[in-house]
């Protein structure tokens, strides 16, 4: 099964504009909320739209806090990602304050009727064993069980040292596989996709290196998780929308799916 998850619903109305566009359409069937961002219509404009799952896309490094938090904002803004890496690794953030702001977003989609069925993080800060660690304790309590994987697949669209992947995958892993094991998660994360990490010209390339990944790569006892960002990537928002995309997928025989979807399976 392929997930294809729109994230950073609610950072810009483009985002928003452009995952309703396609969402519930074909390949996208899921998305991530940016609650510290998202207005309350969006969340109804969301809510409106069926067989898609919606997960909540932790934010603490872009935009406002929904708390007061000395160590990790600077009137009221959060440190830039560059700048909370620092912090973390010279021991300067509280976590109380962090685990704070995780559960303030958490309850702010809550309080607004949305079901989380999974989390993943803005800029992917839940690589980092000190963020993960206080999701997992704030998931606990809201009864979160589905996270985005740590282990990224970097070959199936570019060139890409062997070497240096295994050694990124398995320090993630490494250091982060206690809480991670409290979670169900996507096993294998498609990075550098056409259209956003890969230069394409045309859908129609896109296409073709998509069929070209599915029949050298693609593994159909594993859950794959394709990120999109449909703001960043023009033509990738094309692909999305496209119906030979789809096509693509049926005839490869891949299952496109949700996160209630791999709920249930594992289940």
């Amino acid at each position: 099964m392929i997930i294809f998850n729109a994230d950073d619903y609610g950072m810009t109305k483009d985002d928003v504009d452009k995952i309703l566009d396609t969402i519930g359409r074909g390949a996208i069937r899921s998305t991530t909320i940016a609650s510290n961002y998202v207005t309350d219509n969006q969340l109804i404009r969301l809510r409106g739209i069926g067989d898609i799952s919606t997960g909540i896309h932790l934010n603490i490094t872009e935009g406002k806090a929904l708390g007061d938090h000395s160590t990790i904002t600077s009137n009221g803004d959060f440190f830039s990602k560059k700048d909370l890496v620092k912090k973390i690794l010279l021991g300067k953030i509280n976590g109380k304050e962090v685990g704070k702001e995780i559960s303030l977003q958490i309850e702010r989609l809550l309080d607004s009727g949305v079901a989380i069925s999974h989390i993943d993080t803005h800029q992917n800060m839940h690589f980092f064993p000190q963020i993960l660690s206080l999701i997992r304790i704030e998931a606990e309590k809201y009864n979160i069980k589905i996270i985005r994987g740590l282990r990224s697949e970097y070959f199936w669209f570019a060139r890409y040292s062997r070497a240096r992947a295994l050694i990124k995958n398995s320090s993630v892993r490494f250091f982060c596989h206690k809480d991670l094991n409290h979670f169900d998660y996507s096993h294998r994360i498609i990075l550098n996709a056409p259209g956003l990490g890969y230069e394409c010209d045309s859908v129609e390339c896109m296409l073709h290196l998509w069929s070209l990944a599915i029949d050298n790569y693609y593994d159909p006892s594993v859950f794959y998780e394709v990120p999109c960002h449909l703001k960043l990537g023009h033509l990738e928002y094309e692909l999305y929308k496209d119906e030979r995309f789809i096509e693509l997928l049926n005839k490869s025989k891949i299952k496109v799916g949700n996160f209630y979807d791999y709920g249930q399976a594992k289940s």
